[in-house]
């Protein structure tokens, strides 16, 4: 089911984060810097140097190369030249996620300070601060007009990413007798998908408060969520417990396991043009898998 598997061997600790843009992946790690790979062959292009601290999160888009620290600054490269073009600093704790407006235009991140924080990627100025939980923000994803974030205690909240307003906090805590410790989240369409500390999916309607199903996917902590992006039907995800795993979403049935990290599995990104599956993981390596169709 995995036409190859190619590694990504260079940093020299855990590796944090990984983003693929056509023939660009970009990984940042604990080791304070970021390194370009080509896509097909996996070598590695170029480092980048900059941040103080374990880079935590990290974007490859068309224009620009992004990443956020521990050093609670997040930084703008040039994906030609691999040049710095700008910092953002605000933010007063680390760094943990980062994610585009739909129209691209602006962006996101999230931090250990509890708060949203909108840039504009014309100017680089701050549009809006948001305190939006109580604890640090550990999982972030937009989904048309909105932005789904959440938070080590459980809180799960939806934005209007044009208005900056909230729209809708999720029962959580009366659902579940105990609140869960989420560790991420993923939305497409109307469906919200939590990953928690215990290895458990929990699928939520964006439209409503209550969470409508739940199931025990890892036998450890889910750390990453992504939907598939040429099967809308599927899901991937990511864990402490070493594995990635492909779900159906319309059975919530496993369909596929992949093994080969042996360290906790950081962060997951998926490529439509090469399709492939990147992975990150604390072992110090990023693996791209070249898929093939289980449908």
């Amino acid at each position: 089911t995995v036409d190859k598997c190619t590694r990504l061997i260079g940093h020299s600790g855990p590796v944090n984060c990984i983003s693929v843009f056509g023939r660009q992946t970009l990984t940042g790690g604990s080791d304070c810097h970021l390194r370009v790979w080509d896509s097909m062959t996996g070598s590695c292009i170029r480092k980048l140097y900059g941040h103080k601290g374990s880079v935590e999160c990290c974007l490859a888009t068309g224009g620009l190369l992004i990443s956020g620290s521990w050093d609670m600054t997040i930084m703008l490269w040039c994906p030609l030249k691999f040049e710095l073009l700008q910092t953002l600093t605000g933010h007063i704790g680390t760094v943990t996620r980062l994610c585009l407006t739909t129209t691209d235009d602006n962006l996101i991140s999230s931090s250990h300070d509890r708060t949203l924080r909108f840039w504009s990627l014309e100017n680089y100025d701050c549009l809006k601060v948001i305190r939006a939980h109580t604890t640090g923000i550990s999982g972030l994803d937009v989904s048309g007009p909105h932005l789904v974030s959440c938070s080590w205690n459980g809180e799960l909240k939806l934005f209007d990413t044009t208005t900056y307003k909230r729209i809708r906090v999720f029962n959580i805590e009366q659902q579940h007798g105990k609140t869960p410790n989420f560790q991420c989240v993923a939305a497409r369409g109307r469906l919200i998908v939590c990953g928690d500390r215990d290895g458990k999916l929990l699928f939520w309607n964006k439209d409503k408060s209550e969470c409508e199903a739940m199931i025990v996917a890892h036998k450890s902590a889910v750390t990453h969520i992504v939907f598939d992006c040429r099967v809308v039907s599927r899901l991937l995800t990511a864990s402490s417990d070493t594995t990635i795993k492909e779900w159906d979403l319309e059975t919530l049935t496993c369909i596929r396991i992949l093994h080969g990290h042996n360290r906790s599995v950081s962060c997951l990104c998926v490529s439509i043009k090469p399709w492939l599956l990147a992975s990150v993981s604390e072992d110090g390596e990023g693996r791209l898998w070249h898929m093939v169709d289980t449908t």
